[in-house]
């Protein structure tokens, strides 16, 4: 009676092996891409909700103080990317010009997250304002019917964005 040898041969064992090192690595590159897109999501949606933010101070008529008595105050939100290209301001418009200047108060910078870009911002600077108590939106001092665009994108990899639209009815959208 023979006996019966089990296992593998040393030829089975690489071609294993190599099957599982290229499924790794292809799944280790795609988990990568996804990871760089949900950051590019996430900057995108949390610009979104400090608009938002800025827009509900506005409404809800709160009080800031700028170094007088505290007073109810127009609130808005500033990209300039030449100046801050990683960042943007929340502030208090407190000499009431409905734009960025050096008198207004900064409520906080918020750093955009590392591999995402401010891709373009048109106009630029940019300064969307929201005046109580309606809010009234103004986009650069201006209250005419015009649309701010903020466009949020991948470092090396334009492809892949965020647009976020701003007109001065306060509409607020995010798109591809």
């Amino acid at each position: 009676m023979k006996s019966i040898k089990r296992g593998f041969t040393i030829l089975e064992f690489i071609v294993i092996m190599g099957i599982i090192s290229t499924l790794s690595v292809v799944l280790l590159g795609i988990q990568q891409r996804e990871e760089k897109k949900m950051k590019l999501g996430k900057t995108a949606f949390t610009f979104l909700q400090d608009v938002r933010e800025v827009q509900e101070m506005a409404m809800s008529a709160e009080t800031a103080d700028c170094g007088e008595n505290p007073a109810s105050y127009s609130f808005g939100v500033y990209l300039n990317k030449t100046l801050m290209p990683s960042s943007y301001l929340l502030f208090v418009d407190c000499d009431g010009d409905r734009q960025k200047s050096a008198e207004d108060t900064v409520i906080r910078e918020v750093q955009i997250k590392k591999g995402v870009n401010i891709f373009s911002i048109s106009p630029s600077p940019l300064s969307v304002v929201f005046s109580p108590p309606d809010p009234l939106t103004f986009i650069n001092g201006s209250e005419e019917a015009t649309e701010a665009q903020i466009i949020f994108s991948l470092a090396g990899d334009s492809t892949n964005r965020r647009i976020l639209k701003i007109n001065t009815a306060g509409r607020i959208e995010m798109s591809k």
